[in-house]
């Protein structure tokens, strides 16, 4: 993993700006008249769940239930266009800009897949080929370039799973996003004070518990818990890995040998003959002629 630099961010955001411009004009948004989640965004706006007049022929997919119609769609890709959909109560926009959205969900995918690719060490050459790979040499540059909100919402459910693995492998800090998660109520003391972090309580002390710990306090302890296990994880293989081969070498290869040094001369000690009589004299014997 190489360091952040500036420079690699911006080449980054060029990339990821050449390739969403590039998308845009090679693409036609042919479903996008096909808005769900982009009017039941502005349903919620408005404090409703369901819309209360009829849907255009054309939205089959919407469900009556009790003088209201639903969408089917999951929820986050509806809460995806709650932006969208503020820009539109604001007066700035008209319609469901699905062209342009899919244009940037594009570009956005291509910078995280540029940025991603720091996960090793390549050439940059190499890196822009593998970020625009997935997007115009797979069948996301056709679907996504539909603009319907089934397109939309994959491309959104694309962009969230390789920024997840870009904030895994490369950055690292999906500990961040759990901390926040258990401090997040509190702080929201900050700008909205009352009986609660999430407005005022309903039901009994039991609900009100099991709505914290599920989707705050308990929820960034769960995130906070699986991030240190993947930080963990990919971060130490490398060493181990690299261990392991070290420990192998050292197995296969014969023990180092002490260079021989220079050769020093032994030393002879001169032994003399000894004298008979002068032997025997000192044990105290006498010594026949």
């Amino acid at each position: 993993m190489t360091s952040e630099k500036p420079q690699a961010w911006r080449f980054a955001g060029a990339v990821a700006l050449l390739a969403g411009t590039a998308f845009y004009f090679s693409t036609k948004a042919a479903h996008q008249n096909f808005d769900y989640t982009y009017r039941v965004a502005l349903v919620l706006l408005r404090g409703h769940l369901g819309s209360a007049g009829a849907p255009p022929s054309w939205l089959s997919e919407m469900v009556p239930v009790g003088g209201k119609y639903y969408s089917v769609f999951p929820l986050g890709a509806v809460l995806v266009n709650i932006p969208v959909a503020l820009l539109r109560k604001m007066g700035l926009i008209h319609n469901w800009p699905a062209h342009e959205l899919a244009a940037v969900l594009a570009a956005s995918c291509v910078f995280f897949f540029y940025r991603l690719s720091h996960v090793r060490e390549i050439s940059r050459a190499r890196r822009v080929l593998l970020s625009l790979f997935p997007i115009f040499a797979t069948w996301s540059w056709c679907i996504l370039g539909f603009g319907g909100a089934w397109q939309i919402a994959l491309g959104f459910a694309l962009l969230g799973q390789v920024a997840s693995l870009y904030y895994t492998l490369v950055r690292r800090n999906p500990l961040l996003a759990g901390a926040w998660f258990a401090v997040g109520p509190a702080v929201s003391l900050t700008w909205e004070p009352g009986r609660g972090p999430i407005g005022p309580p309903l039901f009994g002390a039991t609900r009100q518990a099991l709505e914290l710990i599920g989707y705050f306090y308990g929820l960034g302890a769960l995130i906070v818990a699986f991030g240190a296990f993947a930080v963990g994880r990919f971060s130490s293989r490398p060493g181990v890995a690299a261990d392991q081969a070290v420990a192998g070498v050292a197995r296969t290869e014969p023990p180092a040998q002490a260079a021989p040094g220079p050769a020093t001369p032994r030393r002879r000690r001169l032994r003399l003959p000894r004298r008979r009589g002068a032997g025997a004299a000192r044990e105290g014997r006498s010594v026949a002629p």
